[in-house]
């Protein structure tokens, strides 16, 4: 008996543990991740149990109204202890975006997160104008009987989720060989269009546009009435107007007979022309007269009036100048304070782009949970944006001029004000240029530390 137990055990203990963690998903009610491991599900060998990578697929949005799709993409990179570098790139409507990616990956259970990444909303009608959602990653690595699978969601952090319906994403591993999503986009439209996931994503959008129109049969009757109505119109008006001109042709006839007997009684009045003659002489100089000295006491009162204005203005106009003074002065002193503090602390650098442009926009986003963090931004030195609140669902832009000179130095550096409620003082910086280039980096500061990046430009 005691040598069956010990077989019984030795053998469950010789399990490999992606089995336990299969088990626990499935049995786990209160998982969100149970839903989405593959019946056909096979424990992974050692050497494949990575999300080393390209991986591609389709991401739907979980809702029960009709949306257009994502055309998915994780460019991976898994390091030392789990954690995971890469892109998430995808194409949606008419544009194509990609964010830099960093997670984790469990081998034990065989799950990938990472944090947020910034994905078009939706309901967006065109992509340069859609609404910024950050969203973060939840998949299971999972190999079935047809291919290995990276499947999963993109739900979206605490500020949007009752707004913001997740993503659904299924993604298969394909060669190192194959095109990646950018080169897929960039083909000629004819070969774009022969692409059976990117005409997918692109039906969808020419759907949506088309889907309110009329048909072609209903325009036509619909033009008919419409010619029939006008017609009607016409016809009632041309009987109106022959009606109206006989009834006014009735009615001058009585008038002719009133113009004549007018006449009569102007002639009769006649001999009164000189008396009333005299009498607007009379009444003319009486005005006049009257005229010359309500005018005489308007323009000296107005005079009078004038000076008093003009004397109370010059109070006014001293006083809004002496409270700008002071108002500059006290910026100038909180300015100089926080250049000089900005000097005191140690500046990390966390990393250098080279841009296509010698001006590039700069946003600032708040990175995680809205905490009331407030930063200032300094350019090779000097305060270019100051007292920023950042904030998850709108981001702060200003523009900066770069040196395209040879060796020149630009670099951005970012400036805690404070640590907000949840400390370290975290922001996403988007830094774009003109020719459509995107780079997302992700900065800590805090009252001892600045968080830096140097700025290349390379003009064509």
């Amino acid at each position: 008996m005691r040598k069956i137990i010990l077989f019984a055990f030795l053998l469950i203990a010789s399990l490999p543990k992606t089995t336990w963690a299969q088990v626990a998903n499935t049995t786990d009610s209160t998982d969100d991740d149970s839903e989405i491991v593959d019946p056909d599900y096979k424990p992974l060998t050692r050497s494949g149990n990575t999300v080393n990578g390209k991986w591609y697929g389709i991401g739907n949005v979980v809702s029960t109204s009709q949306t257009n799709s994502y055309l998915c993409e994780l460019l991976l990179k898994e390091g030392k202890n789990g954690n995971v570098t890469g892109y998430f790139n995808y194409f949606f409507r008419d544009g194509y975006f990609s964010n830099k990616l960093y997670g984790t990956y469990d081998r034990t259970a065989q799950t990938f997160k990472f944090k947020p990444v910034i994905v078009l909303f939706h309901q967006t009608v065109k992509a340069d104008i859609g609404v910024d959602v950050p969203m973060y990653g939840n998949f299971i690595l999972n190999l079935n009987s047809k291919d290995t699978t990276l499947t999963g969601f993109l739900t979206p952090i605490s500020n949007y989720k009752y707004m913001v319906p997740a993503l659904n994403i299924r993604l298969s591993i394909i060669g190192k060989g194959e095109p990646t999503l950018k080169e897929r986009v960039r083909k000629r439209k004819l070969e774009l269009e022969e692409d059976e996931d990117v005409a997918t994503v692109l039906n969808e959008s020419k759907k949506d546009s088309v889907k309110n129109e009329p048909p072609a049969k209903d325009v036509a009757e619909q033009t008919k009435v419409q010619k029939k109505v006008y017609q009607n119109d016409v016809a009632k008006t041309k009987e109106t107007q022959a009606r109206v001109y006989q009834n006014d042709i009735a009615k001058s006839k009585p008038q002719n007979n009133q113009y004549q007997r007018d006449i009569v009684k102007a002639n009769t009045t006649n001999t009164n022309a000189a008396t009333k003659s005299r009498d607007v002489v009379a009444a003319k100089n009486s005005s006049l007269k009257k005229y010359y000295s309500d005018t005489l006491r308007t323009l000296q009162h107005d005079n009078i009036k004038k000076g008093s204005d003009t004397l109370h203005f010059a109070s006014v106009n001293k006083s809004y100048q002496n409270d700008t003074l002071k108002f500059k002065q006290q910026l100038s002193a909180v300015n100089q304070a926080v250049e000089e503090e900005y000097k005191r602390r140690a500046t990390n650098l966390v990393n250098t782009l080279v841009v296509r442009d010698d001006s590039v926009t700069v946003s600032l986003y708040d990175n995680g949970e809205f905490d009331h963090d407030m930063v200032s931004v300094f350019f090779n030195g000097k305060l270019v944006a100051s007292n920023i609140e950042l904030k998850t669902n709108a981001p702060s832009k200003f523009v900066v001029h770069l040196d395209a000179a040879p060796g020149a130095k630009n670099e951005l550096t970012l400036f805690a004000e404070n640590l907000g409620t949840i400390p370290p003082n975290s922001a996403l910086m988007i830094i774009e240029d003109t020719h459509d280039s995107r780079y997302e980096v992700m900065l800590k500061s805090d009252l001892s530390h600045n968080a830096s990046v140097l700025l290349t430009p390379k003009l064509p």
